[in-house]
């Protein structure tokens, strides 16, 4: 490891040892007046049961809705103003608007904030059903034209229906009368194109991420896999069931596909300053979602070489830190004086010569804010939480042979630990 990293990861670490750690599960209910509950901490078992519009499309990275609401509850009230600049799959402005809070988000990735907005829209039943029974899955369309790479994931007739929906889908989704429900049935598309469900379009995959197509051909002559022949619609309209009705959403939304570094294009002139920002920075490059959506941004009609350009996705340590420099700096200039920035920060894993070393991303961030004099003298550090948890196997190999993470063995047991770090803007 060259000595400007070392020194940038040492320094990072001696910041965090200024705090006395709590703990997720030691963590108080806290209370909501306004709505009328108490939220316990996510890590207590079975304390609360999450929406199933959160299940609408699978992703990596994402954090429990239930930590979500502790928090919006904690830092904010109904009426207040949530932003997520790293909105993800909008676990935090489902949350805000079930609470009584309006929320704002943005990200990078297209098919994550096609997803957000589908959860923000607050679609019935009804309006979903009647829908998706009046798409055509006989339009005129050819395969021809679609990528070899896409092809090999689906049967001949479930691709046609594919191409013959999605060409009603973009459409309407541009057309004003129908983008809510267009969009509301393109998320829940996105959801079931790839996976191993009963529901999922696709060869029996992976549901979290489209992997490398030259994998899965290889794999597919190696076990024989069958591309099943589904019912889209049928599918559609079951996975919808699955997930309606949603929660009732009081508050206003708007979703962005723009970068953390530009939420005060998207935020100013619609909402007033928010109250609290609660998300999840990226872990360098531990998590590639651009590469990993490869196959819902084809669906989309999306180039993902296109979008790489404003990712944070890195393994330079030092890049990273300039990142969130830029993306704090903008995340305060926006949030309301004397409220809370909750960042929700886990680990990656960096390579330097013969040894990888551990990255606290929490700690980069603790960095970050030190060496700009913008954020050290607008912001107070006030909390430190350390939460554990369980990580789940989830290999290829898995998914095909049912194999859960707990093999009776205890041998495939590994807990990882993020960090979550609570800020004050002070001025």
């Amino acid at each position: 490891m060259n000595s400007g990293v070392a020194e940038t990861l040492g320094r990072a670490k001696e910041l965090s040892k200024k705090f006395g750690p709590e703990h997720a599960s030691h963590l108080e209910a806290v209370r909501d007046r306004t709505v009328g509950i108490v939220v316990p901490s996510w890590r207590h078992s079975g304390t609360a049961v999450d929406f199933r519009l959160h299940k609408m499309m699978s992703r990596v990275g994402g954090f429990p809705p239930s930590l979500a609401r502790y928090f919006i509850v904690q830092y904010s009230k109904a009426g207040d103003v949530v932003l997520d600049p790293f909105c993800g799959k909008g676990t935090t402005l489902l949350e805000s608007l079930a609470l009584g809070r309006s929320a704002v988000g943005g990200d990078i990735a297209p098919d994550a904030v096609l997803v957000s907005r589908a959860k923000c829209f607050g679609i019935s039943i009804a309006e979903a059903a009647n829908y998706i029974e009046a798409l055509d899955t006989t339009r005129g369309v050819s395969v021809s034209d679609v990528p070899p790479d896409v092809a090999l994931f689906f049967s001949r007739g479930t691709l046609l229906q594919l191409l013959s929906i999605r060409k009603q889908l973009l459409e309407d989704m541009e057309r004003r009368k129908t983008t809510r429900v267009a969009t509301f049935v393109c998320g829940v598309l996105l959801g079931i194109l790839h996976g191993h469900s009963k529901l999922s379009l696709s060869l029996p995959c992976n549901q979290v991420f489209a992997m490398s197509a030259n994998y899965v051909r290889r794999y597919v002559l190696a076990h024989g896999l069958k591309r099943p022949n589904r019912d889209v619609r049928e599918c559609l309209l079951m996975k919808t069931l699955a997930l309606l009705p949603g929660p009732r959403l009081t508050g206003r939304s708007r979703v962005a596909e723009a970068a953390a570094q530009r939420c005060r294009s998207y935020v100013k002139g619609v909402f007033a300053c928010p109250d609290m920002i609660l998300t999840s920075p990226p872990y360098l490059d531990r998590q590639t979602y651009i590469k990993d959506s490869w196959l819902r941004l084809w669906f989309l009609g999306r180039q993902g070489s296109a979008l790489t350009s404003e990712s944070m996705e890195t393994r330079s340590v030092n890049l990273f830190v300039r990142y969130m420099q830029g993306a704090l700096e903008a995340m305060v200039g926006v949030l309301k004086v004397g409220g809370r920035m909750v960042l929700v920060c886990g680990r990656a894993n960096v390579d330097a010569g013969e040894m990888t070393h551990s990255v606290r991303v929490g700690d980069l961030c603790l960095y970050a804010i030190d060496q700009s004099e913008v954020l050290r003298t607008s912001l107070l550090v006030e909390r430190l939480i350390v939460d554990r948890k369980l990580m789940v196997r989830g290999s290829y190999f898995a998914v095909h042979h049912g194999k859960s993470n707990d093999d009776g063995s205890g041998a495939s047991h590994r807990f990882g630990e993020d960090e979550i770090l609570v800020v004050r803007k002070l001025r």
